[in-house]
């Protein structure tokens, strides 16, 4: 299931998602049909095959597990260890998923010159130390722009003629992942921004998350699975996920701040009519 607008891998992850919104959904208005939902996107998510969605589910599985659970935190941490190792070993024993890890260890931990995604990262963090604190700037290494001209931030670090990297080659893996684009073009101080305004929901959210407990469980998966899985793709800057993390997620900050507001709002006018009286 692939198209020019919408790549397999993307479509993988967002089921990754869509499990998070269901689960929270089932916890809301506790509907049956929720679980068959969060069924059928976990078994989609198994077919593909995509090792990154399997992290993702994997953190799914941990995040419900020490929200959700009942017993102490560190007695759920060290029973739910045991059972994602377990799962590991039964995925391992798939030959296609077994030769897909072995193929990205080589890829990634052994030989590594010459593939974009490693180069990328390096090329970043030689870029963060070198443009202290700020980086190239907007448009120049692993954002939109650098599709549509020749920017010389390849030419300056060697990469330009990396498999994939190049305006040569047939494909084009120059937004291959999003945080090396994000520490090359902002550098140390930008990438710090960056990080505080994306996870600002989450710490948002943590001072109520016995109040609002599945709206936190939403926020935590969402920005962990989508954080995680932008190691290896270019998913944050993907429409459909801004729609989740920014769109999403600010509408559960802001209506847990009005809340809250009227609460106080309330309680202060209560106080002060008792006071009166």
């Amino acid at each position: 299931i692939d198209t020019n607008l919408f790549w397999f891998q993307y479509l993988a992850s967002i089921n990754n998602q869509a499990i998070v919104l269901s689960i929270v959904l089932l916890k809301l208005t506790k509907k049956k049909k929720y679980k068959y939902l969060i069924l059928l996107f976990a078994v989609f998510v198994i077919l593909t095959l995509q090792l990154k969605t399997y992290v993702g589910l994997f953190l799914i599985f941990l995040c419900y597990s020490t929200i959700y659970g009942k017993k102490n935190i560190v007695i759920r941490l060290f029973s739910i260890i045991p059972v994602i190792l377990l799962l590991f070993v039964a995925l391992m024993q798939i030959d296609l998923i077994s030769t897909k890890v072995s193929r990205y260890a080589d890829l990634y931990f052994i030989n590594t010159d010459g593939i974009a995604r490693n180069e990328l990262y390096n090329a970043s963090i030689q870029i963060a130390i070198d443009k202290f604190p700020f980086g190239t700037g907007q448009g120049t290494f692993g954002s939109v722009p650098v599709n549509m001209y020749d920017s010389r931030v390849y030419y300056d670090y060697n990469i330009n003629n990396v498999w994939g990297l190049s305006n040569d080659h047939e494909v084009n893996y120059k937004m291959d992942t999003h945080w090396s684009s994000i520490i090359g073009e902002n550098g140390v101080l930008g990438t710090i921004i960056y990080l505080l305004l994306l996870l600002y929901p989450l710490y948002f959210i943590s001072k109520y998350k016995k109040q609002y407990k599945d709206y936190y469980f939403l926020i935590l998966c969402c920005l962990s699975v989508l954080v995680i899985e932008s190691l290896v793709l270019n998913l944050i800057s993907r429409l459909v996920f801004i729609m989740i993390y920014s769109g999403l997620t600010g509408v559960i900050v802001r209506y847990i701040y009005e809340n809250n507001k009227k609460k106080l709002s309330y309680e202060s006018t209560t106080s002060y009519n008792q006071l009166s009286d």
